[in-house]
């Protein structure tokens, strides 16, 4: 696959992967879900890389591709441990409202 090609199939994935940073920000957790589903194939076509894909500009895009997954882990990690400790908070409301029904 030629140079120009693997840039605009990396740029698509990075248009993607800012999709998906806006979703986290508005807690779109679905939606997320579905562009992955769309990015994937992206980077599937263009991994392993060829030799002779060596291009500062390819290697920029995956820069921020990865930078932004990073920052994206950050929020998916953030939002579980919300998500735990409210189930938590359920959990131990059952176990109350269970005690004083006895």
């Amino acid at each position: 696959m030629n140079n120009q090609k693997v840039l605009n199939i990396l740029q698509h994935a990075l248009s993607i992967t800012v999709q998906m940073q806006k979703k986290a920000e508005g807690a779109l957790w679905n939606d997320i879900i579905q562009l992955e589903r769309q990015r994937e194939p992206l980077l599937d076509a263009v991994f392993p890389l060829e030799a002779e894909a060596d291009d500062n500009k390819i290697r920029e895009i995956l820069e921020e591709i990865i930078d932004i997954n990073q920052v994206l882990g950050r929020q998916c990690m953030k939002e579980k441990d919300t998500l735990q400790k409210q189930l938590k908070k359920i959990n131990l409301n059952k176990k109350a409202v269970s005690a004083y029904s006895r």
